[in-house]
């Protein structure tokens, strides 16, 4: 069976036999053209044989009788091998072993053996017809069949142009050669009707195989044009399946909290706007819940970030699960999450949040083992709390710290005080932000005497804030300060500042002043080396510099903070602890700073007779062994000094001996007080 061939002709002519030409022309194209030549076949083939039956029976009583039926005889052979080809052809088309190579072959062999029956017969007979009007019908004969080939073989040049010459080269020659002038005269004419009727049929066939190439080439085009606008709809169809994707996804990405698969901070806040404006237009109140989990970074911390993601996606569930219909949830980031329900009653929303911190404390299975979470949730109504998401959000979360400052795993509604409270610490938190470039810190210095020498042993050095027409305390401004991360620079300041004013301590003994420092400054690994270059700058002594920490501070990251105490200590620096009495610091690590004071928190002092002295008593006994000083605060009366010496304590320190003062009265002060010592 024939296969089609890749290769394509180019230009518009085609040139050589393309029904034969197998590297010219598709195989549709010869199909085509095998189909120009077969469909017509049976058709001249009778027409042929009508033809020859004139001629040999309207004129067989002319002479040459047996010649003629001879031929004829020939002829009809011919014409029904030639009617039993078309039809076997015609039906093996139809098949799967159908061969266009063949089927050229036997059209061929049939077409020419025709024309070459023709030629005989024009060579043979024609020279004996004597009788003009068979001559000239025989001529007309001839010269019909040459002009209808080149119409019927246009499929192919070459079997046109054969055919028409060996129809009309033998009648044209025959008639040349005649001696008769008409004959001659005839023949001259037959052989011009040859030229032209072969010029025409190589026209003919040029034209239909021009024709055919360009039916297919054009079908090819739109063939190839149909290809490519279904390639484009389906490249549209994949780009529009991608652009909905990518949709999906972006929206994913920009809606919903990757771990959790729940609302992230910016979807929620849109949807509360939407929830707030609903509300606002039935009439209606809902509540917010802020949710953060309690003892969730205790998890991260000893399990690691991949138990922790796992507890807070089970977290994720448990809160889906117990969600309202259409409640809002989501991660607001961390440990925390927010939810909105809609109960107004206040007692009914404290009775949900409770069951939420129950359900949450449940254990959960993790392949670390079970671990446990509690929650504190804050709770806000709108729009009695706030008119704004970011409002609503905001008191929530202030409800939450309230309550999780006073106990942990409850719940606590917000109410106005909490308003002035929070706006009180934004007041003081974006005035730290500028405080040491307005220059409205200072400080001030109390000084740590010695009742036995009646001289001083350091001044501990206080920081004050002048607001405008306000003094803010510390007591207000440093837990700010510590919790939005200015502490830091405030305590570089300090540091520095008690630099700048030593250099101006004109007595005659170089004096000592305590410092007090944060977790924050304390946590930092170069510490030491910091200090040590900032004093060293200023020649002031290390041994001057007493760095007090308070004893609250060592419950928490003890290794990191004695390490570092230590560092202080081998760099000459003095270590006191603050407040001792108050936290849970135990000897050992006492031991291990081995600070040279302990200042025992004025609340033992108020509390002589409660068992304050005793307490003191036994913690100057202690002293004596661990080869401490210690230093008694808030002595506010004379009467309080005899206890503290009848105690063993001889370091005191508060109002009965000198009120927080600058470095300039404290100069003074100190000076009055050597000459009463002297």
């Amino acid at each position: 069976m024939a296969q089609p061939d890749s290769k394509e002709p180019s230009g518009d002519e085609v040139k050589g036999d393309e029904v034969i030409d197998k590297a010219s022309l598709t195989l549709k194209e010869r199909l085509h053209l095998i189909a120009i030549l077969d469909r017509p076949s049976i058709g001249t083939v009778i027409v042929s044989l009508v033809c020859a039956s004139v001629l040999i029976f309207g004129f067989l009583s002319y002479g040459n009788a047996q010649l003629k039926l001879t031929w004829f005889s020939l002829f009809c052979l011919a014409v029904i091998a030639r009617i039993f080809s078309i039809i076997y052809w015609r039906k093996q088309r139809c098949t799967s072993f159908y061969d266009a190579d063949k089927h050229i072959l036997h059209i061929s062999i049939g077409v020419c053996c025709i024309g070459f029956l023709w030629g005989l017969y024009a060579a043979l007979v024609v020279p004996k017809i004597t009788n003009s009007i068979e001559l000239a019908a025989t001529i007309t004969i001839f010269t019909g069949l040459a002009g209808g080939a080149a119409s019927t073989l246009s499929g192919s040049r070459k079997l046109a142009m054969s055919y028409v010459l060996m129809l009309m080269i033998p009648l044209s020659t025959v008639l040349v050669l005649n001696s008769s002038a008409l004959s001659f005269l005839l023949g001259c004419l037959a052989f011009g009707f040859t030229i032209v009727i072969a010029i025409s049929a190589f026209r003919s066939a040029n034209f239909t195989l021009n024709t055919v190439k360009i039916r297919y080439q054009n079908a090819k085009l739109v063939e190839e044009l149909a290809s490519k606008n279904q390639a484009i709809l389906e490249a549209n169809n994949m780009l529009e399946t991608r652009v909905k994707e990518r949709t999906a996804e972006i929206y994913r990405l920009s809606n919903i909290d990757p771990l959790t698969n729940l609302n992230n901070r910016f979807a929620f806040s849109t949807r509360l706007k939407t929830l707030m404006e609903k509300s606002d237009a039935n009439g209606e109140q809902f509540a917010l819940f802020f949710i953060d989990l309690d003892g969730f970074k205790t998890i991260n911390d000893v399990h690691g970030h991949e138990i922790g993601d796992f507890v807070l996606s089970s977290v994720a569930q448990r809160l889906t699960s117990l969600r309202q219909k259409d409640g809002l949830l989501c991660r607001w980031g961390g440990d925390e999450f927010l939810a909105t329900t809609n109960d107004n009653d206040e007692k009914e929303i404290c009775v949900l949040a409770n069951s939420l911190i129950t359900v949450l404390s449940h254990p959960i299975n993790t392949k670390a083992g079970s671990v446990s979470v509690s929650a504190t949730i804050g709770v806000c109504l709108y729009p009695i709390h706030g008119h704004s998401e970011s409002e609503l959000i905001a008191h929530a979360d202030i409800a939450m710290y309230q309550q999780k400052n006073d106990a942990k795993g409850n719940v606590r509604l917000f109410s106005c005080d909490m308003q002035e409270s929070i706006t009180r610490q934004a007041y003081i938190k974006d005035g730290l932000a500028s405080a040491i470039t307005n220059n409205e810190f200072y400080l001030v210095f109390q000084p740590v005497v010695d009742t036995q020498s009646n001289t001083i042993l350091f001044a501990e050095a206080l920081i004050r804030w002048q607001k405008n027409d306000e003094t803010i305390p510390p007591d207000e401004f440093i837990s700010i300060a510590e919790q939005f991360g200015f502490i830091q620079n405030v305590g570089v300041w300090v540091a520095e500042q008690v630099a700048k004013e030593l250099t101006t301590f004109k007595c005659t003994d170089n004096l000592c002043v305590s410092i007090n420092i944060s977790i924050a400054q304390l946590m930092q690994k170069d510490i030491a080396t910091t200090f040590s270059s900032l004093f060293a700058s200023y020649a002031i002594k290390p041994a001057q510099i007493f760095v007090e920490v308070t004893e609250t501070l060592l419950t928490t990251n003890t290794d990191t903070l004695i390490n570092n105490l230590n560092q202080l200590k081998a760099a000459g620096f003095n270590i006191a602890i603050d407040d001792f009495g108050t936290g849970y610091s135990s000897l050992s690590q006492l031991q291990q700073i081995s600070p040279k004071i302990l200042k025992i928190d004025k609340s033992f002092v108020d509390n002589w007779d409660a068992g304050g002295d005793a307490i003191i008593e036994a913690i100057g006994t202690i002293s004596d062994k661990l080869d401490f000083d210690i230093v008694l605060e808030g002595i506010e009366n004379k009467n309080q000094v005899p206890k503290a010496q009848q105690l063993g304590v001889h370091l005191l320190q508060g109002y009965y001996f000198a009120k927080p003062m600058s470095m300039a009265k404290l100069q003074t002060w100190s000076k009055a007080k050597t000459k009463s010592a002297s």
